[in-house]
């Protein structure tokens, strides 16, 4: 059964130890969620222009 727990209950170490689960550093591993995307439309480019002028420097550098 999964249990939910809260993310202040638990640090990146101890989920690291009892996941079980391995850092994966290959930038090719979950090559699905990078290609064959779609072009953005004009209303998604403007909520991004939008989100940008409303919040400067939230966004980091991932909407150019």
């Amino acid at each position: 059964m999964v249990k939910t727990i809260q993310v202040r209950d638990i640090s990146v170490y101890e989920l690291k130890e009892k996941s079980g689960l391995p850092v994966i550093k290959d930038t090719d591993y979950f090559r699905e969620g990078t290609e064959n995307l779609l072009a953005l439309t004009d209303g998604e480019k403007q909520a991004i222009a939008f989100a940008s002028v409303s919040a400067p420097g939230k966004l980091g550098n991932c909407c150019g």
